[in-house]
């Protein structure tokens, strides 16, 4: 996983790790920014944001969650 500041302009597609404000929307941590985000960070002036970016073969918390989950569930813990 990569974790850190980048430019706006290439966060698409990143995980927001700190929530960040483009006027009056929030966006809240761990929020996948999509194009529409980026877009709206810019206008509102958002040069930055801190990220975090998953490596090939990376699992995401959530899915790492339901793997956790339904290894437990198979085993009867």
């Amino acid at each position: 996983m990569k974790f850190g500041p980048v430019p706006v302009a290439e966060a698409e597609g990143a995980v927001l790790a700190h929530s960040v404000m483009a006027g009056e929307k929030r966006y809240r941590k761990a929020h996948r920014l999509v194009a529409d985000d980026v877009s709206a960070l810019r206008a509102a002036g958002v040069s930055e944001v801190v990220v975090a970016r998953l490596d090939p073969g990376d699992l995401g918390e959530d899915a790492a969650a339901e793997a956790i989950a339904a290894t437990m569930q198979s085993h009867g813990i």
